[in-house]
Parts: C-alpha cells; sequence; structure tokens
C-alpha cells in the first residue's frame, strides 16, 4: 500500500525543486556569454612581455649618458606625429629616473637636451610645411645629444590609449594593451644600438589599474632588460 502524499511531503519536495531551479539559475548566470560573473571579483592584473629576444644590434661600451626624447616634443618641434597625444612622455620621464636610479647610467639634463633641441630646429631648412625632412629631423636630434654630452639618444613610439578607447574580453573580464617601442641611437654616428618593443596586457579585475601602476610595470621591465643586455 503506497503512502499518502502529506502536505508537509509537498512542501519539501516544492522547497528541494526551488533550491535546484535557484542554483541552475545561478549557473546560468555565472556563465552568460558575456563571460563568468565570478572573474569580475578577481584581482586586476598586468603582465608585460618583451617582444625582441635580441635587443642589443651595436656596441655600447662607450655609451655612459642618454638623452630622453619626450615624443610630443617632437611633434612640436619637428611635426612629428605623436600618436599616444603626450602619455608616453611621462613613460619617458618615468624611464629616466629608473636609469638614472641604477647607477649604470647617466641622464642629461631634460631642460638643457630641450633647448638644445630647440636651437636646432631654428637651425634647420624650414620649408613650406614647417616640417624639416627627416634627414634633418635626425641630424637635429643627435646634434642636440652631442651638444649636452649625451652619447646615445633614446626614442620612444606607441600607442598608450585609455582603457576606454580598447579592450577585448577574458572570462568577461575587460583586456587592454599598451604598446611602447624603445629605441637608443648612438649621438656620434646615428646607429641604432638597442631595440625593444614591450606590449602591456591589462585585465581588468574589480577595478581597472591606474595609468600609473601600467607605466611603472612596462618602464620597470623595459628599464632592467636595457641594462642586462647593453653589458
Amino acid at each position: 500500500m503506497r503512502s499518502p502524499i502529506t502536505a508537509t511531503s509537498m512542501r519539501r519536495t516544492t522547497s528541494a525543486i526551488t533550491r535546484i531551479l535557484i542554483l541552475c539559475g545561478l549557473a546560468g548566470l555565472l556563465s552568460t556569454s558575456s563571460g563568468c560573473l565570478l572573474c569580475s571579483f578577481l584581482p586586476a592584473t598586468i603582465d608585460t612581455e618583451l617582444s625582441i629576444k635580441a635587443p642589443l644590434r651595436g656596441s655600447a661600451k662607450e655609451i655612459h649618458t642618454i638623452a630622453v626624447v619626450p615624443p610630443s616634443r617632437l611633434e612640436t618641434l619637428f611635426v612629428l606625429p605623436d600618436a599616444s597625444r603626450g602619455k608616453l612622455d611621462k613613460v619617458g620621464l618615468e624611464l629616466s629616473e629608473h636609469l638614472q636610479q641604477s647607477g649604470k647610467l647617466s641622464i642629461a639634463s631634460p631642460v638643457l637636451y630641450d633647448a638644445a633641441l630647440s636651437e636646432q630646429r631654428r637651425g634647420t631648412d624650414v620649408r613650406i610645411t614647417g616640417a624639416p625632412s627627416e634627414t634633418e629631423r635626425n641630424a637635429a636630434i643627435l646634434k642636440a645629444a652631442r651638444a649636452v654630452n649625451a652619447d646615445a639618444v633614446l626614442l620612444l613610439n606607441g600607442k598608450w590609449e585609455s582603457a576606454v578607447s580598447l579592450g577585448d574580453q577574458m572570462c568577461g573580464r575587460q583586456e587592454f594593451k599598451r604598446f611602447l617601442s624603445v629605441t637608443l641611437v648612438d649621438a656620434r654616428s646615428g646607429e641604432t644600438v638597442w631595440y625593444q618593443e614591450a606590449i602591456a596586457i591589462i585585465h581588468e579585475g574589480m577595478v581597472i589599474p591606474l595609468e600609473p601602476e601600467i607605466r611603472e610595470a612596462v618602464v620597470s621591465e623595459v628599464t632592467k632588460n636595457l641594462l642586462q643586455t647593453m653589458r
């Protein structure tokens, strides 16, 4: 003889079914097409990848003092477009500080170098467009470096957009990238001594990493690589 279905057993069954439906709903929510909700609670990460395995391209034994060229100044003085819209200037400043603090390289005074660069710009052949040729620009950059007793010039290039302007998704987490290329040019010969490309891959977590944190991650890796491979 079957046991009669009581009100109590019905309530228990309904409660169990409700719990199952709630869990199924949560599971669907946590694995929607937009990604995993749990991933949004993970900490943000910044990974820096260096693309060039052998960045040293010439002898660096005679390089002791470096002049760092802010990309925005090249745009202002020589009409050379700065894709970063001035953001790489701060990268250059922090790179200068890291190299100076290492005790292995000296950085030429930014003020004196800028004055020398401005002086060289005034001496270039200004054409109808107001833009010197690439040959004139390179000659002015190197001559200004020699004027402040710098052995080499550090040039920066790349894309440094803000977090809202680009980004893919990984597990529902926004992924952003910063691209940086660094070229070290001998001030006397004009030859490239060292060249490196760095990519910062940022995955946002509960918050988006601040720009100073991103710059520090990239600059630290580039500085270490430069000092290790130059000597």
